[in-house]
C-alpha cells in the first residue's frame, strides 16, 4: 500500500502481511503522525475501491474523526494516474536497482523502499 500526499507528492509505502486486517492499522499510524507534526488533521481521504478500503471499521473511524472519504469510479484506472504511475515508476527503479547491483531478488521489499525515498529527494 501507498500513502501519496496530494500537496507535496511525498509517498509513503507499506508492505503487509494481511491486506484487511493491516490497512486500518497502518491508516491510522499515519493519521496520528500528521496530527502530532502539523496539528492539521485528515480532511479527506481519497482511495480506490478496493476492499481494505471499504471495511467497517475504518469507514466508522474515519467518519468518528470527520473524514470525507471519497472513492473513485469503479475499474477506472486513470482517475488514480498519479497513484499508478508512482507504482509504476518506483516498481520499474526497485527492478533496476536489484538487477544493476546483483542483489537477490528477496530484497524486493528494500528495494521497493529505496526508490521511494529516492523519489522523496528529488526535485518534480
Amino acid at each position: 500500500m501507498a500513502r501519496l500526499d496530494d500537496a507535496t507528492r511525498e509517498t509513503k509505502l507499506y508492505f503487509r502481511a494481511k491486506k484487511m486486517s493491516d490497512t486500518i492499522t497502518s491508516y491510522k499510524r499515519d493519521e496520528a503522525l500528521i496530527e502530532t507534526h502539523s496539528g492539521n488533521h485528515i480532511k479527506y481521504s481519497r482511495t480506490d475501491r478496493g476492499g481494505e478500503f471499504l471495511t467497517k471499521d475504518l469507514i466508522k473511524h474515519q467518519n468518528d474523526k470527520g473524514t470525507q472519504r471519497e472513492l473513485t469510479v469503479h475499474d477506472s484506472p486513470p482517475q488514480n494516474g498519479v497513484s499508478e504511475h508512482g507504482m509504476q515508476t518506483r516498481a520499474e527503479q526497485a527492478r533496476t536497482l536489484l538487477l544493476g547491483s546483483g542483489l537477490p531478488r528477496f530484497l524486493w521489499e528494500e528495494a521497493m523502499k529505496h526508490s521511494a525515498w529516492l523519489q522523496n529527494r528529488t526535485p518534480t
